[in-house]
């Protein structure tokens, strides 16, 4: 019997993290890491949040994927059920940016940042206490090197970490 002992981690997830839904393979996000995630879903230690933004990044993923694979009307069936698992299923919970994070997301790409879905990403996680779930280290490296603007690196995580964390408040 597992059980935590703290509030759920609420993590908002970057289009990587969604990526095993529509049958693209993320390398370094193995199976055994989603059945561990899920665990801790399931077990209440974390929620899971994800941003509409990243169908931007989504879309063209799995547009790739699908020429690559040369794939046919039975993948376009298995997106359209993952779209609906994420949208409507209840496991994740969509979050909207708002004005705020507008203005954050901005002043990254003022300070240098170029990738307006991170950027966007970032501010969300930023502004309403969500860790982000994200393998991308140029993000973090730049948000280390930002850090006397008020922006904090200790918010983006990825799911080693957060897995590493989360088993280790377990008992």
């Amino acid at each position: 019997m597992t059980c935590t002992m703290s509030k759920p981690l609420k993590v908002l997830l970057d289009s990587t993290y969604l990526l095993p839904s529509f049958g693209v393979e993320v390398e370094g996000f193995s199976e055994e890491d989603i059945v561990k995630l899920k665990e801790l879903l399931d077990d209440g230690a974390v929620e899971m949040y994800y941003s509409p933004i990243v169908w931007v990044e989504i879309l063209g993923k799995i547009a790739r994927e699908l020429r690559r694979k040369r794939a046919g009307k039975e993948v376009l069936t298995q997106v359209s059920l993952a779209l609906k698992s994420i949208t409507e299923a209840g496991t994740y919970r969509a979050v909207l940016p708002s004005s705020k994070d507008v203005e954050l997301a901005l002043r990254l790409r003022l300070l240098g940042h170029r990738d307006n879905v991170d950027n966007l990403l970032y501010a969300i996680a930023h502004n309403n206490g969500l860790a982000l779930m994200s393998m991308d280290k140029t993000l973090r490296n730049f948000i280390e090197e930002n850090k006397e603007h008020g922006l904090r690196s200790d918010i983006i995580m990825d799911h080693k970490t957060l897995l590493r964390g989360k088993t280790q408040t377990k008992h």
